[in-house]
């Protein structure tokens, strides 16, 4: 079984990685093995009757997780989404699936689903300064909603996951020009 050992990550400068850990907890590889996850930063609130659409189509190659082994699928998060989480003038959630395929003959694919809400618990404008060692986490991801399962008790089946109509979720924050290099033409 493939499964989500935790949601880990910490605010630096722009973007943020936030990464769930995957491990394969079998004694077996899993084959054909796919994820992906998304990212959707709300201004009023997480909608009712949200469809945990994929941003896009899945164009991951199939991979394979062996025995376990351990992996991550990762979502930036840029600062200025994370002030305003803070500050509460907005909502985020990461969410996405993991799909493979087990080596017992006639075994359907398996699925798992994972959605979590983004809680950031200081001012990401001020951390402070690590004299040793990794930073300070500022932020957390907590279980969210219907979409965390796994197998039959999925919203959706393998291969099934839609895709999002335009404007169904909000665009994502582009990145900060930070340092860009100065073209004279």
């Amino acid at each position: 079984m493939v499964e989500v050992d935790q949601l880990v990550g910490v605010i630096a400068a722009a973007p943020s990685p936030r990464c769930a850990n995957i491990t394969n907890s079998g004694r077996t590889p899993a084959k054909n093995y796919r994820a992906t996850a998304n990212l959707a930063v709300f201004d009023n609130g997480i909608p009712n009757g949200f469809r945990y659409p994929d941003r896009q189509e899945d164009g991951a190659a199939n991979s394979v997780l062996g025995p376990q082994a351990k992996g991550y699928i990762q979502v930036d998060l840029f600062v200025a989404d994370a002030v305003a989480i803070y500050e509460k003038r907005k909502e985020a959630l990461i969410y996405g699936w993991i799909e493979y395929d087990d080596v017992f003959p006639d075994s359907p694919r398996h699925r798992t689903e994972l959605c979590a809400t983004v809680e950031v618990f200081a001012d990401p404008r001020a951390v402070p300064q690590i004299q040793s060692g990794e930073g300070i986490p500022i932020m957390t991801l907590r279980p969210y909603g219907k979409y965390n399962a796994y197998d039959g008790d999925c919203l959706y089946q393998p291969g099934e996951t839609p895709v999002a109509r335009e404007g169904e979720l909000p665009a994502l924050t582009p990145p900060p020009l930070v340092n860009q290099p100065r073209m004279d033409i």
